[in-house]
């Protein structure tokens, strides 16, 4: 039979990555073939996809009778010989349904060793919503859910790290109870290389157990002392995997971002998922239904990321707050997996909560959210999840609503249990509203669910923050808010009232550890004053002098916290701080409609601040045409030139693909003298970027 005949062939060679692929979650049907090509195995899916009640009705057929005659055809002549060739196939065949209809559906075969065959199919009407699944996933976190003895999953665990992250240092530690200590079960090769290169270099065991023994990420950061073991200069990121072990990974420090972390929790989770079943597997396998129930978690994880993931993806098309917001509730509701969705906003972590968006809600109980207190709502997970900034569940009896009191509270009669989870959306320090997700399913939120839920609560508060500056940037006017400030935490205050002089905030930076790095211009002060008083300031952590002249000093100054933080993210922006005597004018500018939560969100910065104008100002078209033409008109002739050849002759790639000894003997002129028609003409494009009132304080 030509199903044995490549079965035998295949089963000496390295199975494709696609046999790892979890066919059960991401296939609408499979089916095993012996070495006979009868069918030993369908799931309900495959029986359900061809007509047939149960699984058992298919076994022993034999697979041809489920195809129709051009398949059978394309079987032999086609399948057959670029499975001997690749090991697996992939394509459309038409089925055979019980009744005699034909549909068409996709089809993997795959050689799975010992004389069987492994067909997974899906329904051509949901194919495209299968291909989304696949590839949100990675290939070897799927393979994790499939995976066979803690060896494979460790493997592909670390296989994860360098194929989906790109990072080429990680490794997977186990607990092993006889010893009472963490070994190391898997390593990347390159993590193999620098052990057997330096021997002291123990992969930062130490932060590992204590990843372990406290359940949680432990990010250990490079420091400025360098010593033999710290052979690798970039941060080390240790994850539990529940009950049994560590993953750890090592990156630079910039390449590290939260939205990195939390993936990379992600994927801990399901390790720590896959290892669990692993266990389970081993210690029931006589238990079929506890087996199912395993794998039943497991497809529903992966739904739920499935959904996470693609509405991430839609969220960056969102163009308002509007959209964003009833984006979200209504793909979370058509998923099938929530029952209903809503988001409310939130003035301040103790105030009311306005809903603004839902599916799958009536507008009756948004009327009693809106008009009940936030500790009403869903037995105050709501109210919590606004004052802590972190997710909050809660199971309980189906809503009711009282017509007294307007109470949003759960009915201890009712026959249905939900699922409640409040996930706050913020960005920064400031926090938007909450999304309110509801589902009747068991288990659904699982440590791995929400941490996909925590993800997708940062990329909804980072989307409408984005769409506030944008916003702010297509709006034909501003308002323009003046304030006299006097707080002395305000650091121009400090140091005019310090120093009696007129100090002006001319720039500030974000550093790499969330702190920021301020530039001060005090006027008529001598350098030796300033830098005492800096020196007297506890919340300033490093200070520099960078000029000094008669006119006074520019100081560089490092702190933690960002200063005028929350008037950023509201979308508004800080073009000119000065300060004269311990009293600031500060200058806001942001949308119209924003005015009132700009000033509330800078006093609760700056309490010590007085609101002394306002007006509303034409903000001037200005198109990317007349801002060249602008830059244009700067450059001499010489330094247009240098500038257009450098860029030509890829002077500017990485690496150079022509030396400034080239570009200049090209131009007929000196390697200096090019330098210096260079460097004119891009200290000109800076100023154009930089060197602007409205970005001075950002």
């Amino acid at each position: 039979m030509f199903f044995a005949r490549v079965a035998d062939e295949a089963s000496h060679r390295d199975p494709p990555v696609e046999l790892g692929t979890p066919l059960d979650v991401a296939a609408d049907a499979v089916a095993i073939v012996d070495d006979e090509s009868d069918v030993s195995y369908v799931n309900r899916g495959f029986a359900s996809m061809h007509g047939y009640d149960g699984p058992s009705q298919l076994l022993g057929t034999p697979l041809a009778e489920l195809y129709d005659e051009p398949s059978g055809r394309r079987l032999e002549d086609d399948v057959v010989p670029t499975v001997e060739r690749t090991g697996h196939w992939r394509g459309e065949l038409v089925g055979i349904r019980r009744g005699g209809s034909r549909f068409t559906q996709e089809v993997l075969v795959t050689a799975l060793g010992d004389g069987e065959l492994v067909i997974g199919t899906w329904d051509d009407t949901t194919r495209r919503s299968h291909i989304r699944t696949v590839e949100s996933l990675s290939r070897n976190t799927s393979a994790l859910l499939s995976a066979r003895g803690v060896d494979e999953i460790a493997d592909l665990a670390l296989a994860a790290v360098t194929d989906t992250f790109g990072y080429d240092v990680g490794c997977v530690r186990l607990f092993d109870e006889t010893s009472n200590t963490l070994d190391v079960t898997a390593t990347t090769e390159v993590a193999a290389t620098l052990v057997e290169t330096y021997p002291t270099f123990d992969l930062h065991g130490t932060a590992a157990g204590r990843a372990y023994r406290r359940g949680e990420v432990v990010i250990n950061a490079p420091t400025d002392e360098s010593t033999e073991s710290d052979v690798h200069a970039g941060a080390s990121v240790h994850l539990p995997l529940a009950e049994y072990g560590t993953l750890t990974v090592f990156c630079d420090t910039a390449d590290l971002s939260s939205l990195d972390t939390h993936r990379l929790e992600l994927l801990a989770a399901t390790v720590g998922a896959a290892l669990e079943r692993d266990e389970r597997e081993r210690a029931l396998r006589r238990n079929e239904r506890e087996l199912r129930e395993q794998h039943t978690r497991l497809d529903t994880l992966q739904q739920i990321t499935t959904v996470i993931q693609n509405l991430i993806r839609q969220l960056v098309e969102a163009d308002s707050r509007g959209a964003i917001h009833q984006t979200v509730c209504d793909r979370l509701v058509e998923s099938a997996f929530f029952r209903s969705a809503w988001i409310g906003t939130a003035e301040t972590e103790d105030g009311d909560v306005t809903p603004v968006a839902a599916a799958g809600v009536s507008e009756r109980y948004l009327s009693l959210v809106a008009s009940a207190s936030p500790a009403q709502v869903a037995n105050g997970t709501v109210s919590e999840a606004v004052r802590t900034r972190e997710i909050q569940t809660v199971r309980q009896h189906q809503v009711r609503t009282s017509g007294a009191g307007g109470d949003v509270e759960s009915d201890p009669e009712s026959e249905h249990v939900e699922s409640v989870a409040a996930v706050p959306l913020g960005h920064g320090s400031r926090t938007y509203g909450v999304l309110v997700i509801t589902t009747s399913r068991r288990n659904a939120f699982s440590d791995a669910t929400l941490t996909g839920l925590e993800v997708l609560g940062d990329v909804i508060g980072f989307s409408i923050y984005a769409a506030l500056n944008r916003e702010l940037l297509l709006s034909d006017s501003i308002v323009e808010l003046k304030l006299q400030v006097r707080d002395a935490r305000c650091l121009p205050v400090a140091f005019s009232s310090a120093m009696e002089a007129r100090c002006t905030l001319v720039r500030s930076t974000s550093a790499v550890d969330d702190g920021t790095v301020c530039y001060l211009r005090i006027e008529a002060a001598p350098a030796d004053r300033v830098l005492d008083v800096a020196a007297e300031m506890d919340r300033i952590d490093d200070y520099r002098l960078v000029t000094e002249s008669d006119d006074g000093a520019l100081l560089e100054v490092s702190s933690s916290g960002i200063p005028f933080q929350s008037v950023t993210e509201l979308g508004g922006s800080i073009p000119e701080v000065v300060a004269v005597d311990g009293v600031a004018t500060i200058f806001i500018e942001g949308h119209p409609a924003k005015s009132r939560d700009l000033v509330e969100a800078f006093r609760e910065e700056f309490p010590d601040s007085e609101l002394v104008a306002k007006r509303e100002v034409e903000r001037p078209i200005r198109t990317a045409d007349a801002f060249r033409q602008q830059l244009t008109d700067q450059f001499t002739p010489r330094q247009q030139a240098a500038l257009e050849t450098a860029y030509v002759s890829g002077y500017f790639d990485w690496p150079r693909k022509s030396t400034a000894e080239e570009i200049a003997a090209a131009m007929g002129i000196a390697s200096p003298t090019f330098h210096q028609h260079l460097r004119k003409a891009e200290r000109k494009l800076v100023d154009a970027l930089l060197d602007s009132p409205s970005t001075a304080a950002q």
